[in-house]
């Protein structure tokens, strides 16, 4: 069934499908049963998209208390994509087996959740994160202020945010509190000292460590949050996959998702790249928060 949508239908009619491009009406052909043939290649790409669309969503949902939905419009495309070139290359070939190591996903470092307002405008100083056994050590050295982290005109204070997240490649345990360190800093103060850190990390998880700034401003005498759709720096700093194997902790808050079989599986092969095997969670341990909702 096709709808119309201001000037242009969208969807099936008949033989043909609509759809719209930028402002332009477009109709082709609707696809029937046993035209559409996928090769390997096609087949292994559909399955590395439904994987790293899945992955973007659990990261963007662990993010959600430095996103505040405060996000540039093709975040998650610009995540989705950046995921899919990650596991292109770490995918098995034939009957090989590659194995997930340490940097497997250090693309992931440097990604900005908001293209309008990037993390290195706001603070000129970059943290030194190094990773000894399962202990990830955060140092943010010394901060001249204002020279090397910048207020907009009318904030006078704001708070740096650290928070480490884990994911379970394997079975999709994730954790549902990240570690969180805050750093409270006066527009007023000369500087910030150095700052130091550290958070022990799970064993076979894809851990990741986002940094965010939330500005605040006066609002008849109260204090209220500056950062909106347009501005709000937060980055994900460091992505590292610990060593070992993952073992489920009763005190320790997880969640589980409901993957297809070995979604990620440090070892799997390719004849799990099904093109049936979609990705599929229950939607009482997670649901995707709505497009137009702070995340």
């Amino acid at each position: 069934m096709a709808i119309r949508k201001g000037d242009f239908l969208i969807g099936k009619l008949k033989d043909l499908v609509y759809r719209k491009v930028k402002n332009t009406q477009v109709a082709q052909s609707a696809p029937g049963k046993g035209r559409v043939r996928q090769t390997t290649g096609t087949k292994k790409l559909a399955y590395l998209f439904g994987r790293a669309s899945m992955l973007g969503k659990i990261i963007r949902y662990q993010s959600a208390d430095q996103i505040f939905g405060f996000h540039d419009g093709p975040m998650v495309n610009r995540l989705t994509k950046k995921l899919q070139e990650i596991l292109l290359h770490y995918y098995p070939v034939d009957k090989e087996t590659h194995p997930f190591n340490e940097e497997s996903f250090i693309q992931l470092k440097g990604f900005d959740f908001n293209l309008n307002s990037p993390l290195h405008k706001s603070l000129w100083a970059e943290p030194l994160i190094t990773l000894k056994g399962h202990e990830l050590q955060f140092i943010l050295p010394e901060i001249k202020i204002p020279e090397e982290l910048k207020f907009p005109g009318n904030c006078d204070s704001c708070v740096i945010t650290i928070s480490t997240n884990y994911f379970d490649l394997e079975k999709g345990y994730l954790n549902i509190w990240p570690d969180v360190k805050k750093i409270e800093i006066k527009k007023n103060s000369p500087l910030l000292e150095k700052q130091e850190f550290s958070f022990q990390l799970p064993e076979g998880c894809l851990c990741l460590t986002t940094m965010a700034i939330q500005y605040f401003t006066k609002k008849h005498q109260l204090t209220v949050l500056y950062n909106h759709k347009d501005f709000n720096p937060a980055q994900i700093c460091s992505a590292v996959v610990t060593e070992g194997t993952f073992v489920f902790q009763k005190d320790f808050p997880w969640q589980q998702t409901k993957w297809t079989k070995a979604a990620f599986d440090k070892y799997a092969t390719t004849n799990q790249a099904s093109p049936h095997s979609q990705p599929s969670y229950s939607l009482h341990t997670y649901m995707e928060p709505d497009d137009n909702a702070h995340f």
